[in-house]
């Protein structure tokens, strides 16, 4: 009798992992179309909820406000997480400064860490070399580890610490967020980065966000290490040290500091957007914050407006009817002078890499819907930054 056999294991794991990949590319290719209506009236969602929880005057008002933002933003995280896994891997990279990045994304998440009483320690060498990459997905990965460093603590307790550290080791740089939560069942450790495992209740969490994380962290050559014991949790990410000829970053040289807003009382805003939703919240929060705004519904009463008011900025939904927000911008840019006002683009749809740094070499900066109104009113303040300092 003669007999043989092959273990099949390694070839129908792969099997498993390429027929996975096919179905996230499927949603994402599905969830990319349906983003603009998707963010649309998340932002609109998130916009009322800031505006309730600001005017609530009994805690009752203000607890149901912030159950409408905190499902709102989880809304949002899951077509994010979607749309960056399903992204196409990226051509190169620049360098990009992972001490101003990482506390760029600290501050994006300020208000929930806050919210939960999280205090957040980071510490970083002065002169902590670059690394290479794409600076946006970098950011979603590491607002991932801080959001699932955030959901950990406050499932025990209601205050807690995050500490970020930040370091060379060898060749390459090393960025640890350490938690003090519940820690993480030897048993669950192995399981972690599987697509849509989660621990968490039906419903608090979609099992995508270390899945998304890997994949970044892998797709710029690097490797994520994980600790855990009764006292908390450390995710450890190694990223390759940049080479010295590659070109930095735009944005990652731009202070991640918190901005003040208050430079932004007296200033003029135009607001085009098709969407009435989107119009009236960011009237609303802006003129909350001294801000003169008008609104137009298209890209037509908008250059009627520009005729008539000398605007310091404007904010433009690129898929406007009829003439849409890149026509407007570059009408503007060939018809006004130095002068004109500073543009912002809102869209819900997926933007590369390349077409957010064609447009920053034009004077243009790409917000990516849904958004807080707060986060625009820094945006918006940074960008005076510049011309307060030539003065």
């Amino acid at each position: 009798m003669v007999a043989s056999a092959r273990d099949v294991t390694e070839s129908n794991r792969i099997e498993r992992q390429l027929s996975q990949k096919e179905k996230f590319a499927a949603m994402g290719q599905m969830l990319a179309g349906a983003a603009h209506e998707l963010n649309n009236p998340l932002t609109a969602i998130l916009g009322v909820g800031d505006l309730l929880r600001e005017r609530a005057t009994d805690d009752a008002s203000r607890r149901h406000a912030e159950i409408v933002l905190q499902q709102a933003r989880r809304a949002a995280e899951i077509v994010q997480n979607l749309l960056a896994f399903s992204r196409p891997l990226s051509q190169g990279g620049s360098r990009i400064r992972l001490t101003e990045l990482v506390q760029h994304v600290l501050q994006l998440q300020r208000e929930p860490l806050r919210l939960k009483n999280i205090e957040v320690k980071l510490e970083a060498p002065e002169d902590l070399p670059a690394v290479t990459g794409d600076r946006k997905l970098l950011t979603q990965a590491f607002l991932n580890i801080i959001t699932n460093a955030e959901q950990a603590i406050s499932s025990v307790r209601n205050h807690g610490t995050l500490r970020v550290s930040l370091s060379a080791d060898g060749q390459k740089i090393s960025a640890a967020f350490s938690d003090d939560g519940p820690g993480i069942p030897l048993e669950n450790v192995q399981m972690i980065f599987d697509p849509f495992f989660t621990t968490k209740r039906p419903g608090g969490g979609s099992g995508l966000g270390l899945t998304i994380c890997l994949a970044v962290v892998k797709e710029h050559g690097g490797t994520i290490e994980v600790q855990s014991n009764k006292g908390g949790a450390t995710f450890r990410v190694l990223l390759p040290a940049a080479p010295a000829d590659l070109p930095t970053d735009p944005l990652s040289v731009r202070k991640a500091a918190y901005a003040g807003t208050e430079s932004l009382r007296g200033r003029s805003v135009l607001v085009v957007d098709d969407e009435e939703s989107i119009r009236e919240i960011v009237q609303e929060g802006l003129a909350a914050r001294g801000v003169k705004v008008d609104c137009a519904a298209n890209s037509e009463e908008a250059l009627v407006l520009l005729s008539a008011h000398p605007y310091e900025f404007v904010l433009c939904d690129f898929n406007l009817p009829g003439l849409h927000g890149q026509q407007l911008f570059e009408r503007m840019r060939s018809e006004t002078s130095d002068s004109s006002p500073r543009f912002v683009f809102m869209t819900g749809d997926l933007v590369e890499p390349a077409t957010v740094a064609a447009f920053r070499e034009k004077g243009a900066q790409i917000l990516q819907k849904p958004f807080h109104v707060s986060a625009l009113a820094t945006l918006l303040a940074e960008l005076l930054q510049p011309q307060t300092a030539e003065k």
